[in-house]
């Protein structure tokens, strides 16, 4: 008597649980109800590929590049010196080489400030320094600084930041610039946490 052998197809009796015995790919959009815990931790991405628009860990910085620009006495924006987020989760960032020259007599002084703001030009969470320096002799004074600003922004639409700058003169006339260029690098870009 011979008899033959066959293979039972795998049982769907474990409620939904993958079998841990060997490796499976899952394919398609998923839903979990409890909590996920990897044991391994969260792995983003290692293969130096830029992670994708939408998911946690992409970053945004600003599509062209700001240049030099002097500071007026009235509040400008940096030209190009924006980003745009899409909804979610963001930490921001800045970094922004400036430079406050004072005029030549005693006791004048002047100011470099730098805010972050949205595109109605409020400033967004406090984001708002100043670099100020003060003559303590007949000849003027040179201050240079990277003022830096970070911020968590939980965005619920498409969003603009800006960085915008003026001059500060409380005694004599000065001068203040924001950099760009060569080792004098300014910053400004987000990434996405959630």
């Amino acid at each position: 008597m011979s008899m033959e052998l066959v293979r039972k197809p795998a049982s769907s009796s474990n409620d939904g649980e993958l079998d841990s015995s060997s490796a499976q790919t899952i394919a398609g959009a998923k839903t979990f109800t409890g909590a996920l815990t990897p044991s391994g931790g969260i792995v983003g991405r290692t293969d130096g590929v830029a992670v994708p628009a939408g998911m946690i860990g992409e970053r945004v910085t600003w599509a062209s590049a700001p240049g030099n620009q002097a500071m007026t006495t009235t509040m400008t924006d940096w030209t190009n010196a924006s980003i745009s987020l899409s909804a979610g989760v963001w930490m921001v960032y800045a970094n922004v080489q400036c430079i406050a020259e004072t005029g030549t007599a005693v006791s004048n002084f002047s100011s470099a400030n730098v805010v972050i703001t949205d595109t109605g030009n409020a400033i967004v969470q406090e984001m708002d320094q100043q670099l100020m320096c003060r003559t303590s002799a007949a000849a003027s004074a040179f201050q240079a600084c990277t003022l830096a600003f970070s911020f968590l922004a939980n965005v619920n639409s498409s969003t603009t930041y800006k960085i915008r700058v003026r001059r500060i003169d409380g005694a004599g006339t000065g001068s203040a610039t924001v950099y760009n260029q060569g080792t004098n690098r300014s910053q400004f870009y987000a990434v996405r946490i959630a």
